[in-house]
């Protein structure tokens, strides 16, 4: 089973050891999406640190590029402020649902 991580600013990597291992993983119930096309987050959750807007429909990058490889109208994030502006330096860690790869 394995769960995605968006990891921005990487501090829960420096942490000490844990006292007891974590409980075995369960993976999400029902079909996972990864494409943020309802304009929420879909199970993903801000696990540390914070961010304004992480799903958005913005087009264009904040220096008015057209995004590259966008796919359908929303998108993942860590840059959106108040009002469209850019927050570049917002840090934290998304994490996804839990997810068991199958098949070939």
């Amino acid at each position: 089973m394995f769960a995605a991580l968006v990891l921005l600013g990487g501090s829960r990597l420096r942490g000490a050891p844990q006292d007891k291992p974590e409980p075995a993983l369960q993976p999400a119930a029902g079909k996972i999406h990864f494409d943020f096309e309802t304009g929420d987050l879909q199970g993903w959750r801000v696990v540390e640190g914070g961010f304004v807007r992480v799903v958005t429909d913005r087009t264009e990058y904040h220096n008015k590029g057209p995004y590259a490889s966008r796919q359908g109208k929303f998108h993942l994030s860590t840059v959106e402020g108040v009002n469209s502006s850019s927050a570049d330096p917002q840090r934290g860690v998304i994490e996804s649902p839990v997810f068991l790869l199958e098949g070939p």
